[in-house]
């Protein structure tokens, strides 16, 4: 990888730093999304090759990298507390914060104690640029206009996982109301079909059998260049070396025909989808800004269902949305109730700065937004408790993931039921079929037993 050779012209940013003896070690920390996830490994896996020594953050480093999220005010306060950390274990150190925080609010992270390099999410890309040269006395604050100059960078995950994280997409035009990422990550993008199909050779060459497609819209792929994620679907399940293909999240309205017809011919790609719901209710949806109903979303679950019964479907939801009044709450609870979803991701509404739903009117009181969360994380507690208890003694595949936690490995059945087993050197990266023998509900982990090893 050569980073550098972005076409971004970096010595606007850095034409006050000075060439210096390369950092010992470095440290990552990233917040967010599955997309964050994979862009923190390709640009790591950068800095490694250069002979940078990773270590874990908790561990004293030159350089501390943390990739941000300002999705909700809780996770730009978990930024805020990450560059407090890495502060306190070298004052020396050179502290890096990237990603949306930095290209939202790059002059306040700037005054951060520590804080010297501030890299929006089109600079971030010239990473290993940067960590070779040292700034002896100015921070450096490097921010494009991601919605005049950003281009497409695809990226994926090597060796920290199992499985590999494949970001094809980046960026959103839709705007929700509550939603800050499209001025964040800019305009809607993606990679065009050859690229995808020269990474995931480079992925299947690097030993993965399972790939995690990502993007901030996924289901957006290809529409600037007429291709779409139905076509990237089929492409990949050509290859006889690549066992399982699996989807993040994937809003409603790009779960079409085509799509669907994808999901029913290729065995390749994972029972398990993440759908951002946001509310069961359609006052609250349209008040949103979305463009679907409730009864859209009951309309895929059942297609869902009906091409694999044994599917897990798990939701987003916000509650406590400005306007959200109790009858509508609970309603979109009950239509949420009957839905065949295996659990919910629950959010309290954070108001961000330049939405539109930062001006609405009627905001809902903490401790009623608290409440309401409650009783959702309750249903999402019943609804995951019933559906693992309903794989109870059903043989299904998993691939195992290397680590050994004390004895123990762990992974994933294709519709995403954990699993544990001892540890064993044979089976790892290897698809395994397996009996899901006891459900331990405390901890949503099945002990399995091994039915048969494949080759």
């Amino acid at each position: 990888m050569n980073i550098s050779k972005t076409g971004m012209n970096l010595n606007k940013h850095f034409t006050s730093m000075t060439f210096q003896s390369e950092p010992r070690t470095i440290a990552f920390y990233t917040l967010g999304c599955k997309v964050n996830f994979s862009e923190t490994s390709f640009l790591a896996a950068d800095v490694i090759e250069s002979g940078i020594k990773k270590v874990n953050f908790h561990e004293k480093a030159d350089f501390y990298v943390i990739h941000s999220c300002i999705l909700t005010s809780q996770a730009e306060k978990k930024t805020r507390n990450a560059i407090a950390k890495a502060h306190r274990l070298n004052a020396e150190a050179n502290i890096i914060v990237m990603g949306c925080v930095s290209q939202l609010k790059a002059e306040e992270l700037l005054q951060l104690p520590g804080v010297t390099h501030v890299l929006g999410n089109e600079s971030k890309f010239s990473l290993s640029h940067v960590i070779k040269v040292i700034s002896t006395q100015n921070p450096v604050r490097a921010i494009d206009d991601v919605h005049l100059n950003a281009g497409f960078h695809i990226s994926w995950s090597d060796h920290d996982r199992t499985r590999s994280f494949l970001k094809i997409q980046d960026g959103c035009d839709c705007y929700c109301n509550y939603c800050i990422v499209p001025f964040a990550r800019g305009k809607s993008r993606s990679a065009k079909m050859d690229e995808v199909l020269q990474t995931v050779e480079q992925i299947i060459r690097s030993g993965f059998h399972e790939i995690v497609l990502t993007g901030i819209n996924l289901g957006d792929f290809g529409k600037n260049h007429n291709e779409s994620l139905a076509d990237v679907l089929f492409r990949m399940s050509e290859y006889d070396q690549l066992k399982r293909i699996r989807l993040s999240s994937l809003e409603p309205q790009h779960f079409n025909n085509d799509l669907f017809q994808a999901l029913k011919q290729l065995p390749k790609v994972m029972p398990h989808f993440h759908i951002p719901l946001q509310s069961g209710n359609d006052n609250t949806l349209r008040r949103m800004g979305r463009t679907y109903a409730a009864q859209d979303i009951y309309s895929i679950c059942r297609k869902l269902t009906d091409i694999n019964p044994d599917v897990c479907i798990a939701a987003d939801i916000i509650t406590g949305f400005p306007g959200e009044t109790e009858e509508e709450f609970n309603l979109g609870y009950e239509f949420l109730h009957k839905l065949p979803l295996a659990y919910l991701h629950v959010f309290t509404f954070s108001s961000r700065k330049d939405t539109q739903a930062a001006s609405l009117p009627d905001h809902i009181h903490p401790l009623e937004k608290k409440r309401r969360a409650a009783r959702l994380l309750e249903l999402s507690s019943k609804k995951k408790s019933e559906f693992y208890t309903k794989a109870s003694r059903q043989i299904r595949p998993v691939l195992p993931e290397s680590t050994n936690k004390r004895g123990v490995m762990y992974g994933f059945t294709d519709n995403y039921i954990k699993v544990k087993l001892p540890f064993m050197n044979e089976v790892v990266n290897k698809i395994i079929d397996v009996r899901l023998s006891e459900f331990i509900p405390s901890e949503y982990v099945y002990n399995v037993e091994i039915i048969q090893i494949h080759e």
